[in-house]
């Protein structure tokens, strides 16, 4: 009995020492408390945007997990229990049904909530209840959101920090900073009305058969991976995930691209792309699928969250060197100079609104920025010759961009242009020689002569919303063989695809003439 008393006196002081040792809370951080958090119910969602519930639990879930040391029951076991009792739950949660839902998963607090679709975007607004008596011991309060702040996950990242401090989880300045800025640098989706704008195309395939919009963007990037032909196969999968969200195939095939035919998942974001598979496979065959693929990314995931968490403390520590040692030079709400030339990660900072003319000019070093959605304009030459930048997401809140704002970005593997862009202005992005996949959002309506010299550009999908394409727009860009143009009424202007060895060359030439290619 003494031995046993010793024993748990040990397993104790062991959790108690792990609780005090993170460096992400304080104290015990919550150790003790028992929490699912259910899928909130939806209003006025359209069937290509009701996969952002799903988005909101798992964010949640996984923020609960890392930010604290509360035991979190994990989503596919909360799904199991919940369909077991599908005709019981309409999705909002009576006072009876949390406590019979506690009683099933022997969770101490269940979270609910709901989403609804609004005429200027969302209504996020979420709740802790006690699953013994139902009482409501914690809320975020009603909170209109964009679909960009659901999809980049920044307003589930101030949810989560506002619920835990009233569960009693108190985060230490590195916690704060790390939850804060761990929205997601994954490129948002399509709105729902861009989506189905988009949908509506019918393409003709090369041996004249007419499919709609989505088959052909699944259909063309299976295709082309089967060919070998990997980063065109990435840009077309890209965009399958971009107009259709809510599709599990196109995020299943970024990380067929990504990780090798699913061989290494060590790549920025692989655990987002694989909830997002994850959180939209729909019946038994999809789910399988996903399912497979998973066991392998969870056998790979240990090894990968140790070395994630080096990185993300030492980031923390970069960004408060950052602000200690005034890395960011402003005037008012406008960057003008970042000073750092030995930090490869930027986050900026949510009061400026503007990043001035040259302000990260060959600087050398940073390979990842994250940009807020305060930002509204990228001047010109604002990030020209960072030759190691690989990672850059511009949000939906900027309006333009400057010429020569990424130019000779050499390192740059991949950019989306958000619909609130509406010119793509002459050599935004000249001589990305390595920039292998580009989505322009439909509502951009110009290109100018924008991606000259981009050499590893192997396709790319020019939306129904562009009304032309510039003179020598995609000159020079020697591999690129795939183009889809959804706008039949087009200008394209003189040598745009010159020197481009693209496979529909005399088709292009029948509709718009010689002088697009010379």
């Amino acid at each position: 009995m003494k031995q046993f008393f010793l024993l748990f006196v040990l397993c104790a002081g062991i959790v108690l020492l792990q609780a005090q040792e993170n460096p992400y809370y304080e104290e015990q951080g919550g150790a003790g408390i028992r929490i699912a958090v259910l899928k909130p119910a939806g209003e006025g969602l359209p069937p290509g945007e009701e996969w952002l519930l799903r988005l909101v639990q798992s964010t949640l879930t996984s923020d609960f997990n890392t930010f604290s040391a509360m035991t979190v029951l994990d989503r596919q076991n909360l799904d199991a229990i919940i369909n077991e009792q599908r005709d019981s739950y309409s999705g909002y949660y009576s006072d009876d049904d949390l406590i019979s839902i506690g009683n099933l998963t022997n969770m101490q607090y269940i979270t609910t909530g709901s989403l609804i679709k609004t005429g200027g975007g969302f209504i996020l607004e979420m709740s802790v209840s006690d699953a013994e008596s139902g009482e409501r011991i914690a809320s975020f309060a009603p909170k209109n959101c964009s679909l960009d702040e659901l999809q980049s996950t920044a307003v589930m990242k101030e949810l989560a920090e506002n619920l835990l401090g009233q569960l009693g989880v108190t985060l230490t300045d590195i916690g704060k900073a790390a939850l804060r800025s761990s929205i997601s640098s994954v490129p948002p989706a399509a709105s729902a009305d861009a989506a189905q704008a988009e949908a509506s195309s019918v393409i003709s395939t090369n041996n004249g058969e007419r499919i709609s919009y989505k088959d052909y963007l699944e259909k063309t990037a299976d295709d082309l991976y089967a060919l070998g032909e990997l980063n065109a196969a990435f840009s077309y999968y890209k965009s399958l995930s971009y107009y259709y969200p809510g599709y599990y195939k196109g995020w299943l095939g970024i990380i067929r691209c990504y990780s090798g035919n699913y061989h290494s998942f060590d790549f920025i974001d692989s655990e987002v792309y694989m909830e997002r598979a994850s959180i939209t496979a729909q019946g038994d065959a999809e789910i399988a699928e996903v399912e497979k693929v998973q066991s392998v990314f969870n056998a790979q995931w240990p090894g990968i969250v140790v070395k994630r968490e080096q990185q993300r403390l030492e980031e923390a520590r970069r960004r408060e060197e950052n602000f200690h040692q005034m890395a960011f030079r402003r005037e008012g709400s406008t960057l003008i100079e970042y000073r750092r030339t030995n930090t490869e990660e930027v986050i900026i900072p949510p009061d400026i609104t503007v990043i001035g003319h040259a302000a990260f000019r060959q600087n050398g070093s940073i390979k990842r920025v994250i940009l807020h959605n305060n930002v509204t304009t990228i001047e010109r030459e604002a990030f020209s010759n960072c030759r190691g930048l690989v990672e850059i997401v511009i949000p939906s809140s900027v309006t333009s961009i400057g010429e020569r704002a990424f130019a000779d970005c050499l390192s740059l593997e991949e950019i989306v242009i958000p619909s609130s862009i509406k010119i793509i202005p002459r050599n935004a992005f000249a001589n990305c020689k390595n920039l292998q996949s580009v989505t322009i959002a439909f509502g951009v309506e110009r290109i100018d002569q924008s991606f000259t010299g981009c050499e590893s550009l192997t396709s790319i999908i020019i939306p129904r919303s562009v009304n032309s394409i510039g003179d020598f727009s995609f000159s020079q860009c020697k591999n690129l063989r795939n183009i889809t143009l959804l706008n039949d009424n087009i200008t394209i202007g003189r040598r745009a695809f010159m020197a481009c060895p693209l496979v529909n060359k005399e088709e292009l030439i029948s509709r718009f003439g010689e002088t697009i290619f010379r």
